[in-house]
């Protein structure tokens, strides 16, 4: 996944982890667009990631999306 995901359009990072707990892997991810990650998710390598994952993984996938705050800009 890493590497194909590195040449797309879009792509500015694009990291694979492996939690303190075994097992438990998180990409870290950040697209120039949304456009930009949907049309990674849309992909053939990340379809084949989806495809293959119940043979490898408990779990699902779960994906969070994140909006960057501006500390200029916080009302704490």
């Amino acid at each position: 996944m890493v590497t194909p995901t590195h040449a797309e359009r879009g792509c500015l990072i694009y990291d694979l982890y492996e939690s303190k707990k075994p097992g438990d892997f998180y990409f870290y991810e950040l697209w120039a667009s949304r456009h930009d990650l949907l049309r990674h998710a849309a992909s053939s390598h990340f379809q084949r990631l989806l495809q293959a994952l119940p043979e490898f993984a408990a779990g699902s996938i779960e994906v969070t999306l994140l909006n960057k705050l501006n500390p200029t800009q916080s009302t704490i």
